[in-house]
């Protein structure tokens, strides 16, 4: 019987189709960014900015693979030294690479030969922001994980009122200070400063006039919250949403402003607000009002990840990006009067000038540079209210995503608008052919819906950011035990969905009063 089997294989072997052969393809891709990298390390997820069909999306770790440095990266194989060998644990999530890979058309594979790290971020660098959080002997500066490891003779300089004085601990030091380090950032994430400066932060000028301007122009009428003649937004009625969402963002706000008696001049009162906006969005002020969106909460999916919103938003308050801001404004008559004004105590109005200025940056005019720190500082923000920081890198995967689908069908549209134009007036053709050119010509693609913090960066670079941070500088932080709060969320965002509503049943807006 076996014999017979054999022999029966055996004539059909020549019907058998034979294994298709692969030719590699030697392809370099640069300036990827890793979305995962777990152990054992056998295989890598990448993003590539112009690979649309996600042919280099997955990579292949094989036993001859080499992790290279820079600077070894163009070398031939028999010229690596021991020396530019890195190991596959150096490289996280968030790091930019450079590969060069075995590409397989047919099985879509991609075997990397050899990969290398984006060293721009590491090595020598300098670093300038408030100094928030002490922990243990590492400290949290601009978002940022700093230690000092102060060379021979040197130490931290006192600057302006404390000029004179020499720190040689973060402990000695005055959190809400500006600090600035020098030192090395290492692939851990931490800088090891080895010498800097440190100076008292006060509220200029653009600060008081940017709070008194808000401060005065922020009403609460009739279930509506206005700002001057900028902003009209219809409030919820909802006491428990309300205390909810107060009670997150009172949470994220570093403990040294917590720790300001409320007269004193750098006190942030920070209120918050739930309004009635389908828009997925929210915004800050410069008197420490954070505006949040209706149409937010009914995107995200947690409480983590409104932390990480509020956190937002709240950074770019304690940062001061408003004032910074402000002092890029062309009308500075206005600003001149006012502290004029301010000054011999007779300020019973606001300028015009000033309060549209106020309440116009609120919607996401602030630079890439403010938007990442924010994002950055944000995220220091959740951490240290015991937020699971993840759910931060799960809301930009998301929008980044969302993105990427709306640009793709934008794409689409406009391909097929090219196919309908191509074939209009073409005598031969098929009957469908014929019909599709009959067609009007589809119309262009209307633009994708505003995303959150629309200004910049892309979706896409912040989620690469914040997931970066998490895997270098958080890296150490146990989130196994960090809180994201889907129970109490679900239960809270289910009231704006009962019958009836949770809005207030308010008449139409109150108009503006005009100035004199």
């Amino acid at each position: 019987m076996l014999k017979l089997v054999l022999v029966i294989l055996l004539g059909l072997l020549p019907w058998l189709s034979p294994a298709q052969t692969e030719v590699a393809q030697y392809k370099k891709l640069e300036s990827a960014t890793i979305l995962e990298f777990p152990e054992p390390y056998r295989q890598m997820i990448i993003y590539l900015e112009d690979d649309e069909d996600n042919r280099h999306t997955t990579i292949t770790i094989v036993d001859t693979t080499l992790f290279v440095k820079k600077a070894a990266f163009g070398k031939r194989k028999k010229n690596i030294k021991p020396a530019d060998l890195m190991q596959a644990s150096d490289f996280r999530p968030g790091m930019k690479i450079n590969l060069w890979v075995n590409y397989y058309q047919i099985s879509q594979r991609n075997e990397a030969e050899r990969i290398s790290l984006d060293e721009s971020y590491y090595g020598p660098t300098s670093l300038v922001g408030i100094y928030e959080k002490l922990d243990g002997n590492r400290a949290s500066i601009d978002g940022q994980a700093v230690i000092l490891q102060l060379d021979k003779g040197k130490h931290i300089d006192g600057l302006d009122e404390w000029k004179g004085k020499k720190f040689t601990s973060f402990a000695d030091m005055q959190l809400g200070a500006e600090v600035k380090v020098y030192g090395e950032r290492k692939p851990d994430g931490v800088i090891y400063a080895s010498r800097g400066t440190m100076r008292p932060v006060e509220m200029s000028k653009e600060d008081y006039l940017l709070r008194r301007a808000t401060d005065n122009e922020l009403r609460v009428t009739r279930g509506f919250l206005s700002i001057a003649d900028a902003w009209q937004f219809r409030l919820i009625a909802n006491n428990q949403l309300e205390a909810y969402i107060s009670t997150v963002g009172r949470r994220l706000i570093p403990d040294y402003l917590k720790a300001l008696p409320v007269d004193h001049p750098d006190h942030v009162a920070f209120k918050f607000f739930l309004v009635n906006e389908g828009s997925f969005n929210a915004s800050s002020y410069p008197n420490g009002a954070v505006v949040v969106h209706t149409g937010l909460l009914t995107k995200i999916e947690n409480e983590a990840q409104l932390a990480a919103i509020l956190g937002h938003e709240i950074a770019h308050v304690t940062q001061k990006h408003h004032a910074q801001q402000f002092r890029n404004h062309q009308n500075w008559e206005a600003v001149k009067a006012f502290g004029a004004a301010v000054a011999a105590g007779t300020d019973d109005k606001t300028p015009l000038e000033v309060t549209r200025v106020a309440a116009e940056m609120s919607v996401s005019t602030f630079s890439q540079k403010q938007e990442t720190q924010a994002d950055r500082i944000g995220l220091h923000y959740m951490i240290n209210a015991g937020y699971d920081p993840r759910q931060a890198v799960a809301i930009w995967r998301k929008l980044a995503e969302e993105a990427k689908e709306e640009q793709q069908k934008g794409q689409q549209k406009n391909a097929l608008n090219w196919i309908q134009k191509s074939y209009k007036g073409t005598a031969s053709g098929t009957v469908e052919t014929r019909k599709l050119s009959a067609h009007k010509t589809a119309p262009a693609p209307a633009p994708a819906p505003q995303p959150l913090f629309p200004s910049h960066p892309r979706p896409r670079d912040r989620y690469t950011h914040v997931n970066f941070l998490i895997s270098t500088t958080y890296v150490q932080l146990n989130m196994t035990q960090m809180n994201t709060g889907d129970s109490k969320f679900r239960s809270m965002i289910a009231m704006l969905s009962k019958p009836g509503g949770s809005i207030r049943q308010a008449g139409p807006a109150p108009k503006p009063k005009k100035k004199s």
